[in-house]
């Protein structure tokens, strides 16, 4: 018992360290000011999150297969070479190579978080304690997230390159945590070396087919949880050019992110109490509607209404993502748990991947209005799809 306890408390601070990003509300600011254009930041982010497509499944195996705490540490310590390399660039190539170690360091990340918890609260019989305890985990590092944004955005103005270099600093600390933090006791599939690659491809295989096939209900949890992820991800990815279109002062960045942040960790806090006062299925759909509403007044108007606005889709992804990570985590044995997550992650990122691309044209030929109103009828269309199919299929609690 002290053994989880002293994990939780660790991963506690990890996941603050994670994200406390001072570079988060001045990162496309803060690029311009080396000649990197705002298409180009989120055309690099397209190609991170296709990269990752590609590596999130296989990174989620090995995550199942070997050390959840080695796997941590190599995840740490490639955000701390990203960013490393974020105060060095001097071009576009610069870029895209940070967001390399990126995506490594995110598709081992992905999931491993989440699935440390729940292994954790598992082995001493706490596991229905994994929405409250992964909730307030969320909601503290969130918090963080929204203390770094107002604060991130002051530091820039005392000096450029403070924001990079906190963010250093705070990945080398987190990075040392890791190794405070013990392996729990799971079972784990064992495979021979002598067996061969081959050996490797099967049980992979059959992780997949356990979660597409043997249990469909993981199908649509997960598409409901990706339908929710993207539409947020990409609200936020989307903030700081949209108000800079309105003419925000650059000043006002880290206030209006400390807001967006603080909305999606009370989200994140009360999730677990949402979801028991007004069920499951309700809570999905009032998130869903409020999604669509917003990304069409968004996408109608060009004044502080659309500014307001984008600080809802936070609070979105605190309850829905804490649900339905939830839900899937009930749905899947622990020997597999990161890889259902990087199921999950990567079904997100194929998605991220194409709407991200689609939101640097709409930057560049400026139709950003029309591009928020084509994405509400996305949301409306796929979302009120799988939650109707939810519904009749039972999957709700």
């Amino acid at each position: 018992m002290d053994m989880v306890k002293t994990n939780l408390f660790y991963m506690n601070l990890i996941a603050i360290c994670r994200n406390g990003l001072f570079f988060q509300p001045i990162l496309f600011v803060y690029f311009e000011s080396k000649g990197i254009a705002a298409e180009q930041v989120l055309l690099s982010l397209s190609i991170m999150n296709l990269a990752l497509v590609f590596m999130e499944i296989p990174a989620g195996y090995i995550s199942d297969l070997v050390s959840r705490k080695k796997i941590l540490i190599f995840a740490s310590f490639l955000f701390l070479l990203c960013f490393v390399n974020f105060y060095i660039l001097e071009s576009f190539a610069g870029l895209i190579l940070s967001n390399i170690f990126m995506a490594i360091g995110v598709s081992f990340y992905s999931g491993l978080i989440a699935s440390i918890i729940y292994d954790n609260l598992l082995s001493v019989g706490r596991e229905s304690e994994n929405k409250l305890v992964a909730g307030k985990i969320n909601a503290n590092s969130a918090y963080m997230a929204g203390f770094a944004s107002l604060i991130g955005g002051i530091l820039y103005v005392w000096h450029p390159d403070a924001p990079i270099l906190i963010n250093c600093a705070i990945f080398i600390v987190a990075l040392l945590m890791v190794f405070k933090i013990k392996d729990v006791d799971i079972k784990r599939d064992k495979i021979n070396k002598s067996d061969g690659k081959k050996a490797y491809l099967k049980q992979l295989g059959g992780y997949l087919k356990y979660i597409t096939i043997e249990h469909p209900e993981l199908r649509w949890i997960i598409g409901l949880a990706v339908v929710m992820n993207v539409a947020t991800a990409l609200n936020l990815q989307l903030l700081q050019p949209l108000w800079k279109a309105h003419s925000i002062p650059i000043w006002m960045f880290g206030i209006l992110m400390l807001f967006a942040q603080v909305g999606g960790a009370l989200g994140m806090a009360n999730a677990h109490k949402i979801s028991i006062r007004f069920g499951e299925r309700n809570v999905m759909l009032l998130l869903w509607g409020l999604l669509v509403l917003c990304y069409f007044i968004m996408g109608s108007v060009s004044n502080f209404i659309a500014v307001g606005l984008s600080l809802i889709p936070p609070i979105v992804m605190g309850v829905g993502m804490t649900i339905s990570t939830d839900m899937i985590n009930q749905r899947v044995e622990g020997r597999m748990r990161v890889t259902m997550a990087s199921v999950n992650a990567t079904a997100f990122r194929i998605f991220a991947a194409v709407f991200l691309q689609l939101s640097a044209l709409a930057f560049a030929y400026n139709f950003i209005g029309q591009f928020y109103v084509v994405i509400g009828f996305v949301i409306f269309a796929i979302g009120g799809y799988v939650l109707y199919k939810m519904t009749k299929k039972n999957i709700f609690t």
